[in-house]
């Protein structure tokens, strides 16, 4: 997006780049130690997960065994058809679509309370 983007320098390409070279150095080690179990499978907070189908990043199958097991006063999945890891910039019309039609029930409801 970035690369083909009239709103986007080569310098801010550049700076694109070099961030997640250092944000990977610094993260890496970090990211492949997390275990979601690690944080229980009982929230007290709604969870609320939309993603792309096609996520390589964050297996769809992978998240979906996950959000089967917990629990959570509120609680709903969304999986975008053709949509991948950064869904919500590739295909920010039909993120909020889905966005809005999760929250804005539970939204309402609470409002109303």
């Amino acid at each position: 997006m970035i690369l083909f983007s009239p709103a986007y320098s080569l310098k801010d390409l550049f700076d694109f780049i070099a961030g997640n070279h250092f944000s990977g150095s610094h993260l890496f080690a970090d990211w492949m130690a997390f275990d979601a179990a690690r944080l229980g499978n009982r929230f007290e907070t709604p969870v609320f997960i939309i993603q792309g189908e096609a996520d390589v990043m964050t297996p769809t199958a992978l998240v979906e065994e996950w959000f089967g097991v917990i629990e959570a006063p509120k609680k709903a999945f969304v999986a975008i058809e053709q949509g991948g890891h950064l869904t919500m910039f590739t295909m920010p019309d039909l993120f909020l679509e889905k966005l809005v039609a999760i929250l804005g029930p539970a939204v309402a409801k609470d409002v109303g309370s």
